[in-house]
């Protein structure tokens, strides 16, 4: 049984009576968007019953049926998969505000809840085309069910699509989001020219248009300003962050300018990145990361919509990098004006969403924004990219001790600890004891036995180390990781000469720079 049925509330308990699809909500993947915000659009879909007619043309003990993707509840894999689609394109239309997408049913649906429910269900009991339906000002008019429906099916008497079959997922998320807004008091936007109704939902405007129109030839939807159907200009967002509905606009993310930014410091081994997200709520918001780069080719890349999921984005973004200026390197925290950062790269071409170049080590921030047209904010998730081996910048003897010898050996990158042991060192005039780690992630200690009190000896480090991104050596820095050449080579010219109480100060000692190294294999 496909279509939803009226009966009551005894029957709807009755497996015998209810429509086989029906599914324990249990079994439905628990997801959220804004945890502890304080409304929730539930999306149910394992199935409701309504005892009083949410919709004025429905009947009384209106059972809806759950969710599925075959007409049976058979394949929960594909049915779990198919939700998530949905709940991320809703969850990015409604990112903008202060209220939790979820899936998870919040139990009270009273009006002092700030919570609605939005039905997920099979086809319409009215009319065979019909996408969603919902009672406009329900979530905040107390004489109102605070729940709306929207069906995934076309019914079997239906002409305009296949009869029975599923609807688009991009179409069911879209239809959730404009029969939630009804509910938040909005109306359809229709399409004015010169004066004139030309259609009462609109179809959109290239590329893009409204959630509240029908616009399902475009690639991005929206929320719109524009005229309704009697003519009133309506601001969509406006009216759904209105006091009207009590719960607002997003609170703005910790990072919103260069004296107070987000440190990008969640790495990433699987991309190589640092990463970083957040939500442009209104046009005017940005958001600012600061992280430290040891040099190198850099891609800032911006991935759009929900958890990065570009064809659910609503966000049109503006991407900025800046570099902080050597005559202010010293100041913590960062500066909070913006004429004291170079600026290195204004803004990535239009739909590119990224940067890439060479970069110097340094101090930088990276800038989100909105390009500014009405409707342009949401989710993203922003990455610094590594493809840069690290290479050793300094090793020197930090202890000599009873014949036994410490070389601190430092990397311009944090280094995988686990990558870094005896294996990667071959020593010469001198036999390998360790190699350990240090407090720090760049710094780690060498140590060895001179086999002789005096004389040279050396050790050659590398090339198979791996930073935290998984990146081999590169010590010569032609981008050619973990080649033979990307070695370092640490030689003591002169033995150390130990004292009677068995430590000493060093009375000379040589050692190849990272420099001299790359100029030796240059010249082989």
């Amino acid at each position: 049984m496909m279509s939803v049925t009226p009966l009551t509330a005894a029957e709807f308990g009755t497996p015998s009576k209810t429509d086989p699809g029906f599914v324990s909500a249990a079994a439905i993947p628990p997801l959220s968007s804004l945890p502890g915000a304080p409304a929730k659009i539930y999306l149910d879909f394992n199935g409701h019953f309504q005892a009083t007619p949410a919709i004025s043309t429905f009947p009384p003990n209106l059972a809806s049926p759950a969710f599925t993707v075959d007409g049976e509840a058979t394949n929960p894999s594909a049915r779990n998969d198919a939700i998530r689609d949905i709940w991320a394109r809703v969850a990015e239309d409604y990112a903008p505000f202060n209220v939790n997408v979820t899936t998870v049913d919040p139990g009270d649906f009273s009006h002092a809840s700030h919570n609605l429910r939005v039905v997920v269900t099979g086809e319409s009991p009215t009319s065979p085309d019909e996408g969603g339906l919902a009672m406009k000002g329900s979530f905040a008019v107390e004489t109102l069910e605070n729940v709306v429906y929207v069906f995934t099916r076309v019914r079997h008497d239906s002409l305009e699509e296949t009869p029975g079959s599923l609807r688009e997922l991009p179409f069911i998320g879209k239809v959730a989001s404009h029969e939630a807004g009804h509910a938040f008091g909005l109306d359809e936007q229709a399409l004015w020219q010169n004066g004139q109704l030309v259609e009462e939902f609109h179809p959109g405007l290239g590329t893009k248009g409204p959630i509240m129109g029908n616009p399902r030839a475009t690639t991005r939807t929206i929320w719109w300003r524009g005229q309704d159907k009697v003519g009133q200009v309506q601001d969509d967002m406006a009216i759904i962050a209105s006091a009207t509905n009590g719960f607002g606009f997003r609170p703005d993310e910790m990072g919103s300018s260069f004296a107070n930014p987000q440190t990008l410091t969640n790495y990433d081994p699987v991309f190589g990145a640092l990463t970083g997200s957040g939500v442009i709520s209104t046009t005017s918001d940005v958001d600012v990361f600061r992280f430290d780069w040891s040099g190198g080719f850099a891609t800032i890349r911006l991935d759009i919509g929900t958890l990065g999921q570009r064809d659910t984005a609503n966000l049109d973004p503006k991407l900025e990098l800046y570099r902080q200026n050597s005559d202010i390197a010293t100041i913590s925290p960062a500066p909070s004006r913006t004429d004291q950062l170079a600026t290195l790269v204004k803004q990535a071409s239009p739909g590119s969403g990224q940067i890439s170049m060479d970069i110097p080590a340094g101090v930088y921030f990276v800038k989100v924004g909105s390009q500014g047209a009405y409707g342009d904010v949401g989710q993203y998730v922003v990455n610094v990219l590594d493809r840069n081996g690290p290479r050793i910048d300094a090793a020197s003897i930090a202890t000599v001790s009873a014949g036994v010898t410490s070389v601190l050996v430092t990397f311009n990158k944090d280094i995988d600890a686990a990558t870094f042991t005896t294996a990667d060192v071959t020593a010469t005039g001198a036999n390998l004891l360790s190699v350990a780690a240090t407090n720090s992630p760049r710094a780690f200690l060498v140590t060895v036995t001179p086999t002789a009190s005096t004389g040279a000896w050396s050790f050659t480090v590398g090339p198979n180390i791996k930073d935290r991104y998984g990146n081999l050596m590169d010590q010569n820095s032609d981008r050619q990781l973990g080649k033979t050449n990307d070695v370092f080579i640490f030689n003591n010219l002169v033995a150390s000469e130990l004292s009677a109480g068995g430590i000493s100060t060093i009375t000379k000692k040589s050692r190849l720079s990272p420099r001299l190294v790359d100029l030796a294999f240059a010249t082989r």
